[in-house]
């Protein structure tokens, strides 16, 4: 394997989202090529035109008006997930603002445009922090109105028929339910009523009704149809494994599934339901949508060798094709490492899905455990410019899905539930016991590295199983539980008792203080990094500063570093490059020695 500079692993743009024009063949897509997250316009056989001129603030496309006049996008500033409506004009070239109101979040769905073109619906939590209430908003007139009232927590909306918006009721990561608001009749009717925890999530209308992905009496997310004439839902296709992203063609209907952890591309012919599957580079679909009312589809896929780039499938040509390309730096696919999927038993006698990025040679190897956040999210075989360096550089990588991920079936994924810190760390616990046993693997050359849950397991890693560690990187990951779930932004509230625990209940206080890192602090012992954002909501920058104190105060090496202008994740590309650098070099520090 060849080796290449860190910085040619991370000579690539960082894709955040897209939205096809709904008549051209042209693409609103937002990358850091500018140095901050901003809209570029992409069309083929012509370079891609930048149409915003943001600096700190992020800009993110959501949908095109349905006669492609207008765009529709999200601003916050410096990372803090305070999003503010703005709108792009095609006719003049330009951007205006649109809803902007200081300390209010404003949320829609791609599918947020009325028929008129000039209305749209959203949420913002206006009257009440915790509540997102859905408002109608005349993009000529300036005028708005609410038209229903939220239930608390996040609830999303789609505009799928004229007179009628499915609103879709967030109430945990395992339960959701679906309402239908008439506007004509100004009445809600609940369409999914359902005993027990089941997840209904629309993917795309058609004719009286529209499809969906639900788990409901199963393990796993099929895809169906809801029949709103017939108030009735008709499961079309299932599997061993979840659907996941969908957009409808003109004759067909386009979806992925997940299939442990990769994606497959399956494509359902509309009349017959006859479906079949199209071959596709192995990899991650992260996101699909239409290219207007025809069957060509724009796919969002990162690979193990690239980047999240996106992708033309024309289903009636055979035609698959790349069509934004954000890796300038093009390291040959020979020069990379293959990941592969191994099962390993945990204490209780679970199969841990695993991807392992091994060297090449016969060892023994220092190894990196990469955790993933969420935590009902998933490893999967992306592209990784940590990874990939690392493993040139002669450190394996491996990536456990853990209890509480996302891909391995609703009970797998509910065991997260006010268990963090428990199951999960045994489940880390067990992967160093399985990979301890093999040849190629130094057990006592061993670092560990997770973000935002995953940085919270990395500090459960180092404070509760102290002696598995060589060196530790930790990204923005809460280290204390009562602190952590007292300062989550308030519309986090209505789910902090059910995922993680209730700090004012007395019995939940003493499990969240026996969970939390903070408490066993005294126990590291292994040098480590811990990185944030100054403006994180969600883990706000004290749970980071708690531990930091904590060891500077044991004089344990701890290297703390800080982005001012950063949120929860990174936007600007000197941060984010920064940041991997970073932690590469401090982790190679430490295990090569």
């Amino acid at each position: 394997m060849k080796r290449y500079p860190m910085d040619r692993y991370l000579a690539y743009n960082i894709l955040t989202g897209f939205a096809p024009h709904p008549t051209d063949e042209v693409l609103a897509v937002s990358t850091n090529m500018s140095g901050q997250v901003n809209i570029w316009i992409y069309k083929e056989n012509s370079n891609p035109r930048r149409i915003t001129t943001f600096v700190d603030e992020r800009a993110v496309p959501i949908s095109w008006s349905p006669d492609g006049e207008r765009l529709l996008f999200n601003v916050d500033d410096k990372g803090n997930e305070i999003w503010q409506f703005y709108l792009y004009s095609s006719r003049e070239g330009w951007f205006r603002e649109l809803i902007l109101e200081d300390d209010i979040v404003h949320y829609t769905s791609r599918y947020c445009w009325g028929w008129d073109n000039k209305s749209l619906i959203y949420f913002a939590n206006r009257d009440d922090p915790t509540r997102f209430d859905l408002y109608l908003h005349d993009i000529t007139s300036g005028e708005g109105k609410l038209i229903w009232n939220g239930f608390g927590g996040y609830q999303v909306a789609y505009w799928y028929f004229p007179d009628k918006i499915v609103i879709q009721d967030i109430r945990s990561h395992e339960d959701t339910n679906l309402y239908l608001l008439d506007l004509s009749k100004e009445e809600v009717s609940d369409l999914t009523p359902h005993e027990g925890e089941a997840v209904f999530q629309p993917l795309a209308p058609y004719r009286n009704g529209f499809f969906l992905a639900s788990d409901l009496n199963r393990e796993y997310r099929y895809l169906a149809y809801y029949d709103l004439e017939r108030r009735v839902m008709k499961a079309l296709w299932a599997g061993d494994y979840d659907v996941e992203f969908a957009a409808i063609g003109k004759e067909t209907f386009l979806f992925s599934v997940n299939v442990e952890s990769y994606s497959r591309l399956y494509i359902m012919d509309l009349h017959t339901k006859a479906t079949q599957r199209i071959y596709v580079p192995e990899g991650v679909v992260e996101d699909i949508q239409s290219a207007g009312a025809q069957d060509k589809y724009y796919i969002q896929m990162s690979t193990p060798y690239r980047p999240s780039e996106i992708y033309l499938c024309n289903y009636n040509t055979d035609e698959f094709k790349r069509v934004v390309d954000v890796f300038y730096g093009d390291i040959p696919k020979s020069d990379m490492a293959r990941p592969r999927i191994e099962y390993y038993k945990s204490f209780d006698g679970r199969s841990i899905h695993t991807i392992i990025y091994k060297p090449r040679g016969q060892g023994p190897f220092p190894v990196v455990i990469y955790l993933h956040g969420g935590p009902q999210s998933q490893s999967r075989p992306r592209y990784s410019p940590l990874t990939q360096y690392l493993v040139s550089r002669g450190v394996a990588v491996a990536m456990p899905n853990f209890r509480g991920s996302t891909g391995f079936g609703k009970t797998f994924r509910n065991l997260i539930n006010r268990d963090w810190g428990g199951g999960e760390l045994k489940d880390v616990e067990y992967l160093i016991k399985y990979l301890s046993r093999k040849k190629w693997v130094d057990k006592d050359r061993i670092g560990v590295v997770g973000g935002s849950f995953g940085g919270f397991l990395t500090l459960s890693c180092v404070t509760r199983l102290p002696d598995l560690w060589r060196v530790a990187v930790e990204w923005f990951g809460p280290s204390n539980l009562v602190t952590f779930t007292r300062s989550v932004p308030p519309y986090w509230k209505r789910y902090m008792k059910k995922w993680v625990g209730d700090p004012d209940d007395p019995e939940d206080l003493k499990m969240l203080e026996e969970r939390s890192p903070i408490t066993y602090v005294d126990n590291i012992r292994v040098p480590m990094m811990i990185v944030q954002g100054a403006r994180d909501i969600r883990v706000v920058k004290e749970e980071s500063e708690q531990i930091v104190d904590k060891l500077r105060e044991k004089g344990i090496e701890v290297e703390y570093i800080l982005y001012e202008d950063e949120g929860h994740g990174f936007t600007k590309e000197k941060n984010n490059k920064d940041a991997v650098k970073k932690t590469v070099d401090f982790l190679l520090r430490h295990l090569l020695q």
